[in-house]
């Protein structure tokens, strides 16, 4: 977020301010990249969630590797539905054309906080663990992730951007190298 200050005390000699008064204006953090957006409601133009990169993630990855993926979903009102967010390596051709998954994690978001209770200028925070099948073999892999509702996993909508059928956004690419000996 923003911090703005609203008021500061006068400083004696020029030092530091008894007490100052801030005021925090929520936002996406600077270091976060948009996604994707997703929609619950089937209804294309809604787009109801945001997906963020709140990290960086390796460009190079060892066969074996957990990748910790440290994902932000934002909600634009209430959420009508417990939402999980999937994280997939896929390599090529992907399993849609007769490929394989080489790695995947699944989590419902924050189970301590219901999502029922989210407000709008939230970002739930979570951690996927991404391990790399150790028999991924040497090449270049795509990062899948998407929503769907806990529990019955129809997913939701991918509304931007739109680049495949298979409601999920690719995030990042990897390079795999063959685990070491």
């Amino acid at each position: 977020g923003t911090v703005n200050t609203l008021y500061e005390d006068a400083a004696r000699d020029g030092g530091v301010p008894r007490y100052s008064v801030f005021e925090l204006a929520p936002g996406v953090p600077s270091r976060a990249s948009l996604v994707g957006r997703f929609d619950e409601t089937m209804d294309a133009d809604a787009g109801q969630f945001s997906m963020y990169l709140m990290a960086p993630l390796p460009d190079e990855v060892q066969a074996g590797d957990s990748i910790p993926i440290t994902l932000g979903i934002r909600a634009e009102g209430t959420p009508q539905i417990v939402p999980s967010v999937f994280v997939h390596l896929y390599g090529t051709p992907t399993p849609y054309e007769g490929g394989e998954m080489w790695g995947q994690d699944d989590h419902q978001l924050c189970t301590s906080y219901p999502s029922h209770l989210w407000r709008a200028d939230e970002i739930i925070i979570q951690v996927f663990d991404l391990v790399v099948s150790p028999e991924a073999p040497l090449g270049t892999y795509t990062l899948a992730a998407g929503i769907y509702p806990f529990p019955d996993g129809d997913r939701l909508t991918v509304t931007s951007p739109r680049e495949n059928n298979h409601n999920y956004v690719t995030p990042h690419t990897f390079t795999v190298r063959s685990a070491s000996r």
